[in-house]
């Protein structure tokens, strides 16, 4: 399988190259990369080259579509496994610019501020999640 995927992964990094106003090539690299993620076993260094290239191809697709409201969630989720949670919180509320009902940016969005230690940001954010349905 692990062939497979790179071989998927080479053939959507070609894809990029030919027509990079596609969307498809990124957002299907991003969830590539999320899948892999998930392997059994994979040390520090690869998880953050996948986390890395999950911000760099759901930030593309954000670029290309801003009507795509799983980039804006992927792309948070990998930005809050990296600890970088200042960028997890513009991404989010950018998001929540375009999907404001959408409660798990919301969520999200609390997390993040909880990490900086943003009680009163955290506590607002986790509150209106909860008023759209979100737990």
């Amino acid at each position: 399988m692990l062939k497979d995927t790179d071989n998927a992964i080479k053939a959507y990094e070609k894809a990029k190259i030919l027509n990079n106003q596609e969307k498809a090539f990124p957002y299907n690299l991003g969830l590539i990369y999320n899948k892999l993620l998930n392997v059994e076993g994979i040390d520090a260094a690869t998880k953050a080259k996948y986390l890395d290239k999950l911000v760099e191809n759901f930030g593309q697709v954000i670029k290309l579509d801003p009507d795509i409201q799983i980039a804006y969630q992927m792309k948070a989720y990998a930005e809050i496994q990296q600890e970088k949670y200042e960028n997890a919180v513009k991404t989010l509320n950018a998001g929540i610019e375009h999907f404001p009902e959408e409660g798990a940016l919301w969520f999200n969005l609390g997390i993040a501020y909880s990490r900086l230690a943003k009680a009163k940001e955290a506590k607002n954010a986790f509150k209106k999640a909860e008023e759209l349905g979100y737990k």
